[in-house]
């Protein structure tokens, strides 16, 4: 059994964007220090501060040095699949109290952590709200297991108790997206709520457990969404090319080197799995990065290796749009190109 981690919040007043991002969260006798602030309006250069932000944390992370993530939207669950396949993760969790996930590589400590931390977190949300019911909060734990594989899922790879992962969230308005990134807190990671639109209206028992900065008056800018860097390759280096056959609502790439021919099926013996029976047979987590037309990235997204042929399943809307993709592998600086 592992030792308990205890995090302790906010221990330091965070005072501008510089400041939480220099400062690195302690890890002494099992005790971890973590930061869930609220940044309110923009300062004057807010848009180029926050681009200058994503260099330079994208760069560190890049290195290794850190894990850095700035996240747009959170949506909805896509497709029935996959809320059966996060909605059985919930109910196997409370039946044997044994939490595992789908896309976040195995790790007892990781694990045992997430499921605490879903615990806190759905004590908070029912002692916070009135008449919340059993099926209510479990829709809501559902929703942020989903949330925490599709959007930080990546950050989580070769996780431990030290890691130094920094999580912005973008104009949080709903008290759900709020406790997730109180909950991303309970994971270990310093989480930014980046609310340069308007502050979010939640209870004050939920209000409690972040600390405000504030930056200026509330504005209107809108962000980009944020594309990792990545370590360029030259796409004739006899590298790997990926293909990617468009299927509707969901997308397969195919990394093909050569030295393993097309397979041919025939039609009466294919057989449709669904989302989590295909989840099961994933052999690693990739990232991959959508380039428009005019080759600039566009938009990046989470997918999962099936077996040793390399076949990768994305949603459809991940690579919706593109012209070609760039992937890179768990384990694998390497970047694979359409």
């Amino acid at each position: 059994m592992a030792e308990k981690i205890i995090y302790r919040h906010n221990v330091m007043d965070i005072t501008s964007l510089d400041t939480f991002f220099r400062v690195r969260g302690g890890f002494n006798n099992n005790i971890r220090d973590v930061y869930f602030v609220r940044a309110l309006g923009e300062c004057h250069d807010f848009l180029e501060k926050i681009q200058e932000i994503d260099k330079r944390m994208g760069m560190e992370s890049l290195k290794g040095k850190i894990r850095y993530l700035r996240i747009g939207e959170l949506s909805s669950i896509p497709g029935e699949d996959k809320i059966r396949m996060y909605a059985h993760m919930y109910d196997q969790w409370k039946h044997n109290k044994i939490l595992i996930l789908s896309q976040v590589k195995k790790n007892d400590l990781l694990n045992e952590t997430i499921a605490k931390a879903l615990l806190k977190v759905e004590e908070i949300y029912r002692h916070s709200k009135r008449n919340v019911s059993d099926s209510i909060l479990r829709n809501f734990s559902i929703k942020l297991l989903f949330w925490l594989e599709d959007k930080a899922g990546l950050c989580f790879h070769n996780w431990s108790e030290k890691s130094c992962i920094k999580i912005l969230l973008e104009n949080v308005v709903k008290e759900q997206e709020y406790m997730f990134g109180y909950f991303l807190s309970l994971l270990g990671c310093d989480v930014l709520l980046l609310e340069n639109r308007g502050d979010v209206n939640i209870p004050e028992e939920m209000e409690k457990l972040s600390k405000t900065m504030i930056l200026g008056n509330y504005g209107t800018i809108k962000l980009c969404q944020y594309v990792p860097p990545v370590q360029e390759k030259r796409r004739d280096e006899g590298k790997p090319l990926i293909q990617v056959s468009k299927i509707p609502k969901r997308a397969t790439v195919v990394v093909n080197d050569g030295k393993i021919p097309s397979p041919i099926y025939k039609r009466e013996i294919l057989e449709e799995k669904s989302f989590e029976e295909l989840a099961k047979m994933a052999s690693s987590i990739v990232m991959i990065t959508v380039h428009g037309w005019d080759d600039n990235a566009i938009g990046t997204g989470s997918g999962i290796m099936i077996g040793r042929k390399g076949y990768i399943l994305t949603n459809y809307h991940v690579v919706e749009g593109g012209k070609f993709y760039s992937v890179r592998m768990e384990d694998d600086e390497e970047i694979y190109f359409t």
